[in-house]
């Protein structure tokens, strides 16, 4: 079963976004947005491909997939050709109402 990180860019985002809904008092949103982003881990170590396809390079894919109630994307490779011994790497966040820019492989 492929397992699932949380990529640097990723990490802060979210630590970004937690300390903002701290700032604005909204801690049920952190919750929500923890609670989400746990589901979402456990939904595509078991799926890695559930999400919407944005682009493929040789066998790595680039893919996003909503979270369940708060109002985010997240934005992950994975290299299908790995199988089992694969990593689903969370790239970036985006609010579902933020421009998103053209996210590429490296």
């Amino acid at each position: 079963m492929p397992r699932v990180d949380y990529g640097d860019i990723f990490a802060g985002d979210v630590e970004n976004d937690v300390q903002h809904l701290r700032r604005i008092q909204e801690p049920g949103w952190i919750a929500t947005l923890e609670q989400d982003l746990a589901e979402l881990e456990a939904l595509l170590g078991q799926f890695p491909l559930a999400g919407v396809e944005s682009a493929r390079s040789g066998s790595q894919v680039l893919l996003k997939m909503r979270t369940q109630r708060a109002p985010f994307y997240v934005w992950y490779f994975y290299d299908p050709a790995a199988g089992v011994d694969g990593v689903v790497t969370f790239i970036r966040p985006f609010h579902v109402r933020q421009q998103t820019p053209t996210l590429r492989f490296p």
